[in-house]
């Protein structure tokens, strides 16, 4: 809908509304997740009371399982990559799928003082999404 002379286009919206038109559902607010921080694991700066509300967009691993396929991991960053998908960072340890020149790695990061990285693979696109599978349900770490 184009909009007459002189009518902001914040009042599109209001005229659009009429009889028929479509609502959106009411937004329901997602259970809040309560990470408590510590001193240790953020180098001290915080208060141990502290709390913070984790945002929930992405997955958190679960625990490894028994008899888990390891990773070789290996400190040399592969150049520049694209971040494909990531765990969630509220944890000490969150990892990345990474693209980098045709070859597809998942990146360890270990936050901390200093923060560690670590790359594991060169795989193709069918082998990375495998072993990112298997790191999410624990079965690979």
């Amino acid at each position: 809908m184009i909009p007459s002379p002189g009518t902001p286009a914040g009042d599109l919206r209001g005229e659009t509304q009429g009889a028929g038109s479509r609502r959106r559902a009411p937004r329901v607010p997602r259970e809040e997740v309560r990470v408590p921080t510590t001193p240790d694991a953020l180098g001290g700066d915080l208060d141990a009371r502290d709390e913070w509300t984790c945002p929930g967009v992405s997955p958190h691993p679960v625990r490894v399982a028994p008899g888990r396929r390891a990773l070789g991991w290996e400190a040399l960053a592969p150049g520049p990559y694209r971040v494909l998908e990531h765990t969630c960072a509220c944890r000490a340890v969150y990892f990345e799928l990474i693209a980098c020149g045709g070859t597809y790695m998942i990146h360890r990061v270990i936050q901390g003082r200093p923060t560690e990285h670590a790359f594991a693979g060169r795989w193709t696109h069918r082998e990375a999404r495998e072993m990112w599978l298997r790191l999410l349900t624990g079965q690979a770490r």
